[in-house]
């Protein structure tokens, strides 16, 4: 068990966010080589069908089949046209495009995928497309700063996902809920709207998933079981709509192919808020100083990488993301799973386990990614936290996922 488990909500004055897999770019590595004579009818035919997040792999492995420069040139000019003449049908697929594509797009490289979907004027998508595969949970044992409940076991997922870029926001849950539950907002914290939305809880959350379904066309993935109580029936993974991840698919996503205690690599933690190391990809309690007025009082808290007077959430995707183009899964705020917690997951696995979704009763929650709030070690890919279903905290938000159901 981790020390944040019971660990109260930082209260804030009103006056004053197995190794072997095969996770890259869903687009074929060796393609077969297309007749020039019929590639441009290829990719119009691409372009045609109903747009989907495979049809975005698709047209990229037909990108790639193209060798010859002023072919691929002349390709491109007529997909970036077609595309940007009908951006109705093809911004939604964009919300949900591969998310190597994504990695590329915040990483402004100069490449076809990234012309394709600026020609939609996407500068970064509600959601990416993450390929379904196999890695390995959890931590090594001589990872610095684990715990005991992060035992190494390999998991297969195999359903791919969509899942959202960033945390919610304020301004997407605003518009979804028409409230907004969170702290930092208003007048005492400047570009709110941008910041992830908190005081959600694990209710509230599967409430915006369900909304979510609902804005998109899809079945809700939970259900009432009555409607004068809080509880929710979960449809199960192969549900169409939006949901919460399991622990194995927010691990997974967070990772993006990694073995290593973030997605940049091990980090070395010199004091309780104190590693440099993760300055490029997480606001945690070394560097989450902020000068609103809403910001929560750290001038005590230990070892601060960059000390300061007051902490609290940052707008989302300021930091670097992962190869898939997902912003903030460690630091900011944690993150809501669907999984009730299992303190012994993993600890005794005997084989690969497919499609894990946390035991079927218990009182605690999983969470996961750490946040503004305290400790370094807890902005780990295999950290895990936990809390009652009721709880919120100015620390705690989600991150939707979906099934993509083919």
């Amino acid at each position: 068990m981790t020390a944040d488990h019971h660990r109260a909500c930082p209260q804030i004055p009103r006056s004053a966010r197995p190794a072997s897999q095969t996770m890259q770019d869903p687009s074929p590595k060796n393609p077969a080589p297309l007749d020039p004579n019929t590639t441009l009818e290829e990719l119009r035919a691409l372009l045609y069908a109903p747009p989907s997040p495979s049809s975005w792999a698709d047209l990229w492995g037909a990108f790639l089949a193209i060798e010859d420069p002023a072919l691929l040139q002349l390709g491109l000019d007529y997909a970036c046209d077609h595309l940007n003449a009908h951006r109705s049908a093809w911004r939604p697929a964009a919300r949900s495009a591969p998310g190597a594509w994504v990695g590329a797009l915040a990483l402004d490289l100069r490449e076809p995928r990234v012309a394709l979907l600026r020609a939609l004027d996407v500068e970064r998508p509600e959601s990416v497309w993450i390929p379904a595969g196999d890695f390995l949970m959890g931590s090594p044992t001589e990872e610095k700063h684990r715990d005991s409940d992060e035992a190494r076991h390999p998991v297969r997922l195999t359903r791919s996902l969509i899942v959202w870029t960033t945390p919610v926001t304020q301004r997407q849950w605003l518009a979804l809920m028409g409230s907004n539950p969170s702290h930092f907002q208003g007048e005492g914290c400047p570009g709110w709207e941008d910041h992830p939305v908190e005081q959600v809880n694990w209710f509230k959350a599967m409430d915006f998933c369900n909304a979510l379904s609902r804005r998109d066309g899809l079945r809700p993935a939970y259900h009432k079981v009555a409607q004068s109580t809080q509880e929710y029936a979960f449809e199960g993974l192969g549900a169409e709509g939006w949901r919460l991840p399991t622990e194995a698919e927010w691990e997974y996503a967070c990772r993006a192919g990694t073995q290593t205690s973030t997605y940049i690599g091990d980090v070395e933690i010199l004091g309780g808020n104190n590693a440099p190391d993760l300055d490029p990809i997480a606001w945690y309690g070394g560097n989450s100083g902020v000068d609103y007025a809403l910001g929560f009082d750290s001038s005590t808290w230990s070892e601060m990488h960059t000390p300061t007077p007051r902490s609290g959430t940052h707008p989302v995707a300021l930091k670097q993301p992962n190869t898939w183009g997902l912003y903030d899964t460690l630091g900011n705020v944690w993150e809501w799973t669907g999984d009730r917690f299992d303190a012994s997951l993993g600890r005794n696995a005997q084989e690969i386990a497919i499609d894990p979704t946390g035991p079927a009763e218990g009182g605690q929650l999983a969470k996961r990614g750490g946040s503004w709030y305290l400790h370094a070690r807890f902005c780990r890919a295999s950290h895990r936290g936990t809390r009652e279903p009721t709880f919120s905290c100015n620390y705690l938000g989600l991150r939707p996922v979906r099934s993509h159901l083919r």
